[in-house]
């Protein structure tokens, strides 16, 4: 017999309406959505902000997608749970494990034009 694959949102979505979700976890592959980044890449600013670090002193707001430019010691602390937290309930996170964050698309930086 062939896997079946399931996405969480459905799964989420079948117990909702009350239907059992598929238990034979050898036929079934849990697929999470959301774009996965590292979890070392997120990280708590001095001054509250959480931010995807994507290297060069590029940053990026994960709550309003706003690029920044930030040096080290600007840095506080890796994202813990509970920040990740907040932002699933904002809807900015999809979800996170102990290695991988899952956020929702955020916008890309600007290129410069061709002429």
């Amino acid at each position: 017999m062939r896997p079946r694959y399931i996405s969480n949102a459905w799964a989420r979505a079948l117990t909702a309406a009350g239907l059992p979700a598929p238990q034979d976890s050898a036929t079934v592959v849990w697929m999470t959505t959301g774009l996965p980044i590292p979890r070392g890449w997120i990280l708590m600013t001095k001054t509250g902000e959480v931010v995807l670090d994507w290297g060069d002193g590029r940053v990026q707001d994960v709550l309003t997608g706003e690029f920044l430019q930030m040096r080290d010691p600007e840095f506080g602390r890796p994202a813990t749970d509970a920040d990740l937290e907040v932002l699933r309930k904002s809807g900015r996170v999809e979800s996170f494990d102990a290695r991988t964050v899952y956020l929702r698309p955020l916008p890309e930086p600007r290129r410069p034009a061709l002429e």
